[in-house]
């Protein structure tokens, strides 16, 4: 049994449907059978959905979400071509009632005016509908392989900035710059600073003043990095440890906070994958009482990272406003120990050599742990490198962007041609008409002498069959009224 969800403008998907016994099937009122060449139409929920029966389909029945339109005289393909067609569609969403869920009914359905041309219009009129479409899905097959190709050229970009292939002619003009060893020194020095200086404040707050610097050999110096199988770097660059580049790396709170109306903005996985930045649109809040317990751990400033690490992983980004708010334990902060390096990281952990080493762990749902996190590899180019490499890296972006932009304006046009071809159609200006076809008028007698015909047959039937049928049950009435519609032009 099929239902709405199976029905795609002009196609039935049987990937997902519900089954009844054979021999419910088997009784089932004769009015609620579909045949080939029926054309059904969603009438619940997603409005205006349209498919032919084609010949050689496996036997199914339908839900009440779905109309069964049964054409006399009338191209089933041009039928469901018109339903489709924006004269059409606006009528039916204009039609449609309710309020949890708008429906249209099978009485309003029945007034519906179509358009109905010559029968050899109708075949020309299809023909050349599909033969545009046929066009159209070309180039939109075409179009479809835009999007990897950037995502293909933007890890491209990112390996060989971090290669140094990238700057490698910046390099050679400027050969006098102070290597990434050198940077590295100050950061070292920089990180045991911040330490010893957050390290004597929090004593001094327990009440516990120092009387000589014994306390200092409590600071664990970062390991160095074994390069030995790792990429070889340019000269004048190194490997380093994201735990030596920053003086924090924490996750978000470990329980779901009770959300607040108003309040400080709480961000989590879905707040990072938005968009290319940190959204701040679909947000929940906390209170600033939870807040500030919050922040004792994980404090996000201006210039933080932040790096998704439970389910989906690795999606970085600066932090780059001065809005307050908290972070949930799916999401980890890295602290650089110098901000001048906030947007060569954000990059450097985006790149395929990072990349290979955020694998992740669990069954299922996979983690980023931060002991993990913190020993993973960064290639150091010195610090006017790396304000080179993030620019190169920016233009090439910006041209892959406006790239994607144009493609999806073209991908929204052709969606846009698709409906202009079938509001063409249907005003009886995409084909010319051939004055020696039999004009619709004589169609619509035939139509409505074998509509007559049929229905005088159908009484006829129930008639005789009355006596030993008995009557349907209210279940198969209520399921025959929802499925089947009788129109002029259909059976």
């Amino acid at each position: 049994m099929l239902s709405a969800r199976n029905i795609e403008n002009g196609r039935i998907i049987f990937d997902e449907y519900r089954f009844i016994e054979r021999t419910a099937f088997e009784t089932e009122d004769a009015r609620t059978r579909v045949r080939p060449g029926d054309v059904l139409l969603t009438i619940v929920g997603a409005i205006g959905r349209a498919a032919t029966v084609p010949e050689n389909i496996k036997p199914f029945t339908l839900q009440r979400s779905v109309a069964v339109l049964c054409p006399i005289g009338i191209t089933p393909d041009f039928l469901m071509y018109q339903l489709h067609s924006p004269q059409v569609q606006k009528k039916l969403i204009r039609e449609a009632k309710g309020t949890a869920q708008k429906g249209v009914y099978l009485k309003t359905l029945g007034k519906l005016e179509l358009l109905i041309p010559p029968i050899n219009e109708q075949h020309s009129i299809v023909a050349k509908i599909e033969a545009l479409k046929a066009r159209s899905q070309q180039v939109k097959e075409a179009l479809e392989a835009i999007p990897p190709l950037l995502d293909q050229f933007r890890q491209s970009v990112l390996a060989a900035a971090f290669r140094g292939d990238l700057t490698a002619n910046w390099r050679e003009k400027n050969p006098d710059i102070e290597p990434a060893s050198v940077l590295l020194e100050r950061i070292c020095a920089e990180r045991r600073r911040r330490w010893e200086e957050a390290e004597l404040e929090r004593m001094k707050a327990n009440g516990k003043v120092p009387t000589d610097n014994k306390w200092k050999s409590k600071y664990k110096q970062p390991e160095s990095v074994d390069a030995l199988e790792l990429p070889k770097l340019p000269n004048g660059w190194c490997w380093a440890f994201v735990e030596s580049l920053s003086t924090k790396v924490v996750d978000g709170v470990h329980k779901k906070p009770n959300y607040t109306e108003a309040g400080i903005p709480f961000v989590t996985i879905k707040n990072l994958t938005a968009g290319s930045g940190i959204s701040f649109d679909e947000i929940n809040y906390i209170s600033l009482e939870d807040h500030e317990e919050f922040f004792k751990r994980a404090n996000p400033e201006c210039g933080d990272i932040l790096i998704t690490k439970d389910g989906t992983l690795g999606v970085v980004r600066v932090v780059r406003t001065d809005i307050i708010f908290s972070i949930f334990v799916s999401v980890a902060l890295v602290k650089p120990v110098t901000y001048k390096m906030s947007d060569y990281l954000e990059l450097a952990f985006s790149c395929p050599q990072m990349r290979e080493q955020m694998l992740g762990t669990g069954i299922g749902l996979m983690h980023i742990h931060l002991k993990d996190l913190r020993r993973y590899a960064v290639p150091v180019a010195p610090l006017e490198e790396q304000q080179e490499i993030v620019r190169r890296i920016q233009f090439l972006f910006k041209a892959a962007d406006k790239i994607e932009q144009q493609y999806r304006e073209v991908k929204a046009n052709l969606e846009l041609l698709d409906q202009s071809i079938l509001a063409k159609a249907f005003r009886g200006k995409l084909v010319p008409q051939d004055p020696n076809d039999e004009p619709a008028s004589v169609l619509l007698e035939r139509i409505r002498a074998e509509r007559a015909k049929r229905e005088a047959e159908a009484k006829a039937a129930k008639k005789s069959t009355g006596k030993t049928t008995g009557r349907r049950s209210r279940k198969a009435q209520q399921q025959s009224e929802s499925t089947q519609l009788e129109l002029p032009g259909l059976e």
